[in-house]
């Protein structure tokens, strides 16, 4: 076993203005020896998968049995699961480790506490305002004329 390693990093993401002190850094890692064998053996199956899909074509081409055509589909779909499943590991765990959403644990959240009455006392409020703008820009533009 080699003893270089390939290491995977990620960091949360630390905001410049949310006070925090400290950002998170995340990492895994993986014998270079042993990436190197997952990656060959997943081209290797898809370089399979590719030249099955072909194959395919061909025997479709050709009118061939619907049994032979089925256990050549059957074939395809059992490689490209074998295929599948190491990197759906990969990303289970990543999703299951590495959660680095940023959250802002300082955010106060604002909860409008007025009753109903007050909200309307207020809407009224504003709309004697805007009324009387109103009224002030009616003015203004009669006087222009």
């Amino acid at each position: 076993m080699s003893e270089i390693c390939n290491v995977y990093c990620d960091e949360s993401c630390h905001l410049e203005h949310d006070r925090q002190k400290a950002m998170v850094l995340g990492a895994i890692w993986c014998p270079l020896d042993k990436s190197r064998e997952i990656a060959v053996r997943l081209r290797e199956i898809k370089a399979t998968v590719v030249d099955l899909k072909e194959q395919l074509k061909r025997l479709k081409k050709e009118k061939a049995g619907k049994e032979a055509i089925a256990a050549l589909n059957a074939e395809i779909k059992e490689k490209e699961k074998s295929a599948r499943d190491p990197e759906s590991k990969a990303a289970d765990i990543d999703a299951a480790v590495f959660d680095l959403k940023a959250v802002n644990p300082n955010t106060v959240a604002k909860v409008d506490t007025r009753t109903p009455q007050e909200i309307i006392a207020n809407i009224e409020a504003h709309a004697k305002i805007v009324n009387q703008a109103l009224s002030n820009l009616s003015r203004l533009l009669d006087m222009s004329k």
